[in-house]
């Protein structure tokens, strides 16, 4: 965590969580945050846990998080941050009381003149800070908080974990709604094997954190090169079965009516509408007439 550029004169509008996900509720605390920053002609500073505390303390054996640290940045400002700060949760912060980390923190570092914060926000050494903490702490320092009631669909109250649960099982039609936005896969292209291109479908292969969700299957996606030219694309994701190839999860794009080069380059995609399972054809003839399909899907989703 680096010192905050704030200058004296500046005003912050500080709102802070997890944001896995930055789903419909984390998106009402960024829109509640910048009515604030404009009424006080204030920034807005999201501070996001790169990854939930929880698994700090019990980590996860598989898969566990919906966004990378830079799919959370890109998605918190396009909904209303003007600036992101990423923090590792650590040992450290782990053992600060709730008050330390606000002083240390919430004042000292992010300058905050006002906090939007979700209803069920915890902080500090064993979650003892809560809204009530946070209000009680607000009045005595002169500064306002503002917490913000959750977001229901359905009588369910929209959460990262319902969320990483639909999305685990491939089921974007129940999870894009409760996300606000597409679920988005990021990250840099890497070197293949080049088999695609020996099929006539080049590919790019994208490396993805091993802790990020990535739906197992065949999707129709949105592409976004670094130029910022948008492309349709037939995005893989699995273990190459026709190939027999077991050496873990595979996450590549073949990109529509596109020639260039991107390796070593970021390539951000958006999970349109899967087109099937992964399977395993007789024949490399017949994995190559189903690529074409695909491609036919993809075509009619863009």
């Amino acid at each position: 965590m680096s010192p905050s550029k704030n200058s004296p004169t500046e005003k912050t509008v500080l709102t802070l969580g997890t944001f896995d996900g930055v789903h419909r509720g984390h998106q009402r605390l960024l829109a509640l945050a910048r009515r604030r920053a404009r009424a006080l002609g204030a920034e807005v500073l999201a501070v996001a846990f790169e990854r939930p505390p929880r698994l700090f303390f019990t980590p996860d054996n598989g898969p566990a998080l919906l966004t990378t640290p830079r799919e959370k940045e890109f998605l918190l400002r396009a909904h209303g941050a003007d600036r992101v700060v990423s923090v590792p949760f650590s040992a450290s912060l782990s053992v600060l009381s709730a008050g330390q980390f606000l002083d240390r923190f919430v004042v000292g570092q992010w300058k905050a003149n006002e906090i939007v914060v979700g209803f069920n926000f915890r902080f500090g050494r064993g979650r003892e800070g809560d809204g009530s903490f946070l209000k009680q702490w607000a009045r005595a320092e002169g500064k306002k908080v503002h917490l913000v009631s959750a977001v229901t669909q359905g009588g369910q109250v929209v959460s990262s974990g319902v969320i990483r649960s639909l999305v685990a099982r491939g089921d974007l039609e129940k999870a894009t709604p409760l996300l606000g936005h597409d679920y988005i896969v990021e990250g840099p292209v890497v070197s293949g094997r080049g088999v695609g291109r020996t099929l006539g479908f080049p590919t790019a292969n994208v490396d993805v954190p091993d802790d990020k969700i990535v739906p197992l299957g065949v999707w129709a996606v949105k592409a976004w090169l670094p130029t910022g030219i948008e492309r349709t694309g037939v995005l893989n994701v699995g273990c190459r079965p026709t190939f027999r190839e077991k050496s873990g999860r595979s996450v590549e794009a073949h990109l529509l009516d596109f020639g260039g080069t991107l390796t070593g380059r970021p390539l951000r995609l958006a999970l349109l509408k899967k087109i099937r399972d992964e399977i395993q054809f007789p024949s490399v003839q017949a994995l190559i007439r189903q690529i074409g399909r695909d491609v036919q899907f993809a075509r009619r989703c863009s």
